[in-house]
C-alpha cells in the first residue's frame, strides 16, 4: 500500500463522491483528512464533513482505500485510512482524461493541477495548454 492519505472529490456521474483524489503525503482518520482538505484543496474544491465519514467506508468498500482500526487509551478509537494502488490507478485515470467538469462552487482543473505530482510532464503540459484555449473560449 502507497503510505498516503486521502480525501474525497465530487464525481459528477454519480451524483456523490466516489473515488480518491486528494492523495497527500501521510495515512489519516476522517478527523485528519478533513482537516487535510481544509488547508489545501478547501477554497477551490470544497470537501463537506457530514460526507466524509459514509464515503470513505464507500472507498474501503470500492478498495480504494484500505482502514485499519487504532486504539487509543485517552482518546475514542478510530480508523486510519491508506489508498491502495487500485486507489492510485483511479487517481491517474481521472487526472489522465481530457477536460474537466464545470460545477458551480468547484474547480476541477485547480484540483487537477494540484495533483500535477502524478501526471506526466507531458500530460501537465497538456492539461495546462487545455485549460488556456477553455478560458479564452469562454471570454
Amino acid at each position: 500500500m502507497i503510505r498516503t492519505s486521502i480525501a474525497l472529490c465530487y464525481e459528477p456521474a454519480h451524483n456523490d463522491l466516489r473515488h480518491p483524489r486528494l492523495i497527500a503525503k501521510h495515512p489519516g482518520s476522517g478527523y485528519d483528512i478533513a482537516a487535510l482538505a481544509e488547508r489545501s484543496i478547501a477554497h477551490f474544491w470544497p470537501l463537506p464533513k457530514s460526507q466524509l465519514y459514509s464515503e470513505l467506508t464507500r472507498l474501503e468498500d470500492l478498495g480504494f482505500v484500505a482502514g485499519t482500526a487504532v486504539r487509543q487509551d485517552r482518546f475514542p478509537d478510530k480508523r486510519v485510512y491508506e489508498v491502495t494502488e487500485a486507489g492510485l490507478v483511479a487517481l491517474r485515470e481521472w487526472l489522465d482524461n481530457q477536460g474537466f467538469e464545470r460545477l458551480r462552487s468547484k474547480n476541477a482543473a485547480l484540483l487537477k493541477f494540484f495533483f500535477g505530482k502524478f501526471m506526466t510532464p507531458e500530460r501537465l503540459a497538456s492539461l495546462l495548454q487545455e485549460y488556456r484555449s477553455d478560458a479564452e473560449q469562454r471570454r
